[in-house]
């Protein structure tokens, strides 16, 4: 797609599992062209870890006219990483057709047994290639953290031990996604701490923690269809989508009730096996901002206005007024 050069260069970005999702019944349109060439089906289908989800393309949109407007990110106080600026070539009229439909998820109503915290992962080498990654088979064994990765995993470490208390060191149990960018951040935050915890409290103290980390695959990444492996811009071409319609498959995508299905079943579990616990679930940004969303009992399709930094902690709380500030989309 040829765009005016007037705007090229321009930095911009909407904000940034186990079961399938249920089949929901009529599906929308895609309004806007990929920036990067789709791949092929026969290499998604490679692999019989892929969601399998349903197979839509809807009909390309006009070219921008001139002057047009394109969807840009506000300043806020989550930035998003620079790895993930870039170009968007989606204007407003681009998803005027996208039905309205809230989320069919029922939120989880009984107050949660344990604490929960959420840890996004660090830097990836998928992040500094500019590329979706969320295929398992990839995934699971390629695009872990580069040296800044790392380093952004252990300085969540004092980020945990605040978040959590000193008091509840023995109470930790640590997840994560089957992602390496996940795992390894976990393991690199769990080392840390308790490196942490023997340099300030001794080894008493340090030896309470339990660094070892459980692997829970429904904390994986957002599926992105036809999207994955492609230029990490193409993101801009499902958020705006997310916003209005909780049920939207479009590009293959894992919809946003689909992701809250499953999270939901993850806390319901873990709520069943633990007690009293501060729970450290490491993982993506489109997964946590999601989860964040519908443990708080806000609106799920606004998961994208509440950006999680590489490295970031937040505690999970049954309450919209524990959410972040959003930084919301806007048209220019």
């Amino acid at each position: 797609m040829q765009l005016p050069g007037a705007i090229l260069g321009l930095v911009c970005l909407v904000v940034a599992v186990d079961s399938s999702p249920r089949d929901l019944g009529s599906r929308s349109t895609a309004f806007c062209p990929p920036l990067h060439p789709l791949p092929q089906p026969s290499l998604l289908a490679a692999s019989a870890q892929a969601p399998s989800l349903s197979s839509l393309r809807g009909p390309s949109a006009p070219r921008r006219a001139a002057g047009a407007s394109r969807l840009v990110m506000s300043e806020g106080k989550a930035p998003v990483p620079p790895s993930v600026r870039g170009e968007v070539p989606c204007v407003e009229a681009d998803f005027a057709h996208v039905p309205n439909r809230p989320s069919e998820v029922p939120i989880i109503t009984t107050p949660l047994r344990n604490r929960y915290f959420a840890l996004r992962h660090g830097q990836s080498e998928a992040n500094v290639d500019n590329i979706i990654s969320s295929l398992p088979s990839r995934g699971t064994t390629i695009h872990g953290l580069t040296g800044l990765g790392r380093l952004q995993a252990r300085e969540s470490a004092p980020l945990l031990l605040e978040a959590i208390g000193e008091g509840n060191i023995e109470k930790i149990v640590f997840c994560s996604s089957n992602f390496t960018r996940a795992r390894q951040t976990a393991e690199e935050a769990a080392g840390a701490l308790k490196e942490l915890l023997r340099e300030t409290k001794g080894d008493a103290t340090s030896s309470k923690l339990d660094t070892s980390v459980r692997i829970i695959e429904p904390l994986r990444e957002r599926w992105f269809g036809t999207l994955d492996n492609t230029i990490i811009t193409n993101y801009n071409m499902v958020w705006p989508a997310d916003l209005k319609d909780a049920q939207c498959v479009q590009y293959d995508v894992e919809s946003v009730d689909a992701c809250c299905e499953r999270l939901k079943g993850m806390i319901l579990a873990l709520e069943g096996q633990h007690e009293d616990r501060d729970i450290v679930l490491t993982s993506h940004a489109d997964t946590l901002q999601i989860l964040q969303s519908f443990v708080a009992g806000a609106d799920p399709r606004s998961f994208s206005q509440f950006r999680f930094k590489n490295g970031e902690v937040r505690r999970l709380l049954q309450d919209t007024s524990a959410m972040p500030d959003p930084v919301p989309l806007t048209y220019a």
